[in-house]
């Protein structure tokens, strides 16, 4: 396991053995399927690991591929409730595109998660080169416009795939961060006392006075050297 990106190591980990489970046991895993005619509470969360074979192992192999630079950016546990939020969107998304269009539908696979994750990567790197699908060499926001398609593969049937916009407008506005109850990135760690470079001390409140003082007594003793020498070379010497 990562120990830069632990959470999305094990999370890519963990999608594709359940593509591996779902795909020798569908019937039972179809629990973890989100249905918008007999919605459960497990599917919530549990419909992002219900994935084909092919599915699981690409979907994660995406994730991977962003994932780690935003769980290193962020910390884990924000990586963890962003793609459990995303998770969570995408079933609030489904019910009122079904609601809305009158078209039962499905939530299923981690596509969502890694659409959202591409297009969170693409708001932060907008110009940075990535070699696509190792052939073509894209631009960052390229990239994001190939996540959101990523995400819309998740929604069944594709008529209610413009309602993917909830969750990834989500994503778009954590990575811009213009989320005042979530910000992008580490929290920065308090310090008791200011540093400057090197950690260095800022000086203490009379540092400057007492530099001062040092600096009158100093000219002080110059002063009377100077006299004592001139009171000396002023002396009359003795005629022989």
């Amino acid at each position: 396991m990562s120990r830069r990106a632990p959470f999305t190591t094990a999370f890519c980990g963990l999608v594709v053995l359940m593509s591996v489970l779902a795909t020798m046991f569908p019937e039972p895993l179809a629990i973890l399927l989100y249905q918008t005619a007999t919605p459960n509470p497990l599917a919530l969360i549990g419909h992002i690991f219900f994935n084909d074979l092919l599915g699981g192992i690409f979907s994660a192999l995406a994730l991977w591929s962003v994932g780690q630079i935003i769980e290193t950016e962020t910390g884990t546990a924000k990586a963890a409730i962003f793609a459990l939020i995303i998770a969570f969107l995408s079933c609030i998304a489904i019910q009122l595109a079904a609601a809305t269009l009158g078209n039962p539908g499905m939530l299923g696979g981690a596509w969502i998660v890694a659409g959202a994750s591409w297009l969170a990567w693409s708001i932060r790197y907008p110009n940075m080169k990535v070699r696509f699908m190792f052939v073509a060499e894209i631009e960052g926001k390229w990239l994001g416009l190939v996540g959101v398609v990523l995400a819309i593969l998740a929604f069944r049937p594709a008529q209610l795939s413009p309602f993917a916009a909830l969750p990834l407008a989500f994503a778009w506005a954590y990575a811009a961060n213009k989320l005042p109850f979530m910000p992008y990135g580490r929290p920065v760690k308090a310090v008791s006392t200011p540093t400057g470079p090197r950690g260095i001390k800022p000086p203490r409140p009379d540092y400057f006075d007492d530099v001062k003082r040092r600096e009158q007594e100093r000219s002080e003793r110059e002063r009377l050297r100077k006299l004592l020498e001139s009171s000396v070379n002023d002396e009359p010497k003795d005629d022989r």
